[in-house]
């Protein structure tokens, strides 16, 4: 399993380890301790230290069991953790009245003679690499997932709920197998995180990433997973330049999916909050809807009759499909200059658009115009990139029209530099149904479309 760490508390785990069951129907653990949090007496929660009485109530409630094994105060991210996440306003309002709350305290040093005595146990059953640890268990005390440290509520929530979501959407696979519907959450960056299980137990936050063929885990996130082999290594090529990365064999479901075995490889960084990436040819059809309206992903055997017919504001666009790439037309404008060119529809960018500096040459306008935001990003291999960011008077793709429109384009020469990108940003605006086999991609403006743009 997973190695204790005894020292430094690991902070950093980021993934949500160990077997997921049933749904958020749950099981306790813990005893009846008061704890005061510093906010409003009348909003804070219950927390028990003894698993008799935390079971107990779990029954009566009929309420799953939130576990939180700890190490405060020895424990500096225990201390933060306690502060920042179930001391924080959201948290307890998410909590209360939705699970059973249990706390076991380790003992400092990891000490078997101090602490709470039941810590030894718990982290052998649950195979807990370090402190702070917050397992979900269901009715019958299994586990559902494990959230590990976040750098805020919102992340540590995020996991939270994509762990009680996937777990809602393996047992809707054992009882309606036919499903298709795979809920995802857009995060603070735009990042599309959706609910997967690997080996069958460990429960993973995957971004959707419509510009990738494969599926791929951070290294930070396989570092937690000992038990993956990687017997091959392949090249890649990134925005930052060309890289080495190791692969190898898993098996994976991702949201209401089967499990299957994919090839899994290792990069360095994947979007905001989640363990990896995947795309469209996990799906495992050439038709599939994203639903920002909604929040899912609905996986189809063929386009319905009304959008097909570009009924309640769907419009049918060329759709092109190079190596994993989807790409559509787009036009943009001034007042006396006007460019065309192919986009490539790229999920993994949460921000608006990037030129390529072929495309950006071919307008002598868009080095006139003022650079209102420098930025730096990373790319999948660790590259870091530098980004000038103007608004463009009109950009166009159909017939849907967005003034002012934030582009970037990067500084100094990179070796996708000929591609365009419309990053989702952009993407949320529409929902899409992609018809893959018919090389066409139909889109309709959603709530977000007039919304102000993300920084």
């Amino acid at each position: 399993m997973f190695r204790q760490t005894t020292q430094g508390h690991s902070a950093e785990f980021i993934i949500p380890i160990v077997v997921l069951f049933f749904l958020l129907v749950v099981a306790p653990i813990l005893v009846a301790q008061d704890k005061p949090s510093g906010h409003d007496q009348s909003a804070v929660l219950q927390w028990h230290s003894s698993l008799e009485k935390a079971v107990s109530e779990s029954k009566r409630l009929d309420r799953p069991i939130l576990m939180e094994i700890h190490g405060r105060p020895w424990c500096p991210p225990c201390v933060k953790q306690g502060k920042t996440i179930m001391e924080h306003p959201d948290f307890i309002e998410w909590a209360k009245e939705k699970f059973i709350l249990l706390e076991i305290e380790v003992g400092e040093g990891y000490s078997k003679e101090k602490g709470n005595p039941i810590w030894v146990d718990q982290f052998k059953k649950f195979g807990l690499p370090g402190i702070p640890a917050t397992v979900l268990l269901d009715r019958d005390l299994q586990p559902m997932g494990t959230v590990f440290p976040k750098s805020d509520v919102s992340q540590w929530l995020g996991a939270a709920n994509n762990i009680l979501a996937t777990h809602a959407i393996k047992s809707q696979r054992m009882t309606r197998p036919s499903a298709q519907i795979i809920p995802f959450r857009l995060t603070d960056k735009n990042n599309i995180s959706v609910p997967a299980v690997l080996e069958d137990r460990v429960a993973l936050n995957l971004m959707f990433h419509t510009a990738v063929d494969s599926v791929s885990l951070t290294q930070q996130t396989t570092a937690k997973i000992p038990e993956l082999v990687w017997d091959k290594k392949v090249a890649s090529e990134s925005w930052g330049g060309k890289s080495s990365l190791r692969s190898g064999q898993a098996r994976l479901a991702i949201g209401s999916l089967g499990v299957k075995p994919v090839a899994i490889f290792e990069d360095v960084h994947s979007g905001q909050g989640t363990d990896g990436k995947f795309g469209p040819a996990q799906l495992q059809s050439d038709v599939f809807v994203l639903d920002f309206e909604n929040t899912q992903i609905r996986i189809l055997t063929r386009v319905s009759k009304g959008v097909a017919a570009e009924q309640d504001g769907w419009q049918k666009l060329d759709l092109r499909v190079d190596s994993g790439m989807m790409l559509i037309s787009g036009q943009i404008f001034s007042d006396d200059q006007k460019g065309s060119t192919e986009f490539m529809i790229h999920s993994g960018f949460s921000g608006y658009g990037l030129l390529s500096t072929e495309f950006k040459s071919k307008l002598p306008f868009l080095s006139e115009l003022e650079i209102e935001k420098k930025s730096s990003l990373t790319d999948s291999a660790g590259n870091l990139l530098t980004t000038n960011r103007v608004r463009i008077p009109q950009f166009q793709v159909g017939d849907h029209t967005m003034q002012r429109a934030p582009f970037s384009f990067f500084e100094g020469s990179l070796g996708k530099r000929k591609f365009n990108v419309l990053g989702c940003e952009f993407i949320r605006r529409f929902d899409w149904c992609f018809d893959l086999q018919n090389r066409c991609v139909y889109l309709k403006r959603n709530r977000y479309f007039e919304t102000e743009y993300s920084e």
